[in-house]
């Protein structure tokens, strides 16, 4: 018993080193759980208003394990600016998709569907800032990439907000990890 649990742990092991694009969805999927996490208490702590440091919080949350999987350990600068930015383009996506939550009351799947984008589309911008120096000018692609992924990411959504399920088991983390890393993964093979 012990061999072969030893044995699927190397596996395991392996499979981390091996592939990127799981690396990548795994700290997005904790990264979107700690977010999720930090964003409600920002909400219930301070209303309203918590919404909107909610979404700095949510960028931050979601950009720190983003950050240690994109950025080598050399890479301490652009690592920070990675999850500050993230953090910036968070809490200014969170007005203008706060602003569109009222759609919701007339159709809650074209709100959740402009919210996901605008989001998502705001936080690839100041992302893609980041990203310029590495990527040259397909960085400003990031953000129409995370604009989708913030779409669908959101559609994914509404079903659980209809449900008593908890949010944390939307399958819109794996995916926006699945839509955002196969286009940094193809970038990075071309540069």
């Amino acid at each position: 018993m012990k061999q072969k649990t030893v044995h699927n742990l190397e596996k395991i092991r392996y499979w981390w080193q091996e592939y990127w694009l799981l690396r990548w969805s795994v700290a997005n999927i904790i990264g979107w759980a700690g977010a999720l996490l930090l964003s409600a208490m920002m909400v219930r702590l301070f209303g309203f208003g918590g919404a909107f440091l909610a979404g700095a919080f949510f960028g931050f949350g979601l950009s720190l394990p983003q950050a240690w999987i994109l950025f080598s350990a050399d890479e301490m600068a652009t690592r920070r600016k990675w999850i500050i930015y993230s953090a910036i383009g968070g809490f200014f996506g969170a007005f203008p998709a706060g602003i569109l939550s009222i759609i919701g009351i007339f159709n809650i799947w074209i709100a959740a569907l402009l919210m996901g984008a605008m989001f998502g589309g705001i936080w690839g911008l100041l992302q893609s800032f980041v990203l310029v120096p590495v990527l040259g000018d397909d960085a400003y692609l990031w953000i129409a990439v995370c604009l989708v992924a913030g779409a669908l990411s959101a559609l994914l959504t509404v079903p659980i907000l209809l449900t008593p399920i908890p949010l944390l088991f939307s399958p819109a983390t794996i995916v926006f990890s699945l839509i955002s890393g196969h286009f940094i993964l193809r970038w990075m093979n071309e540069n």
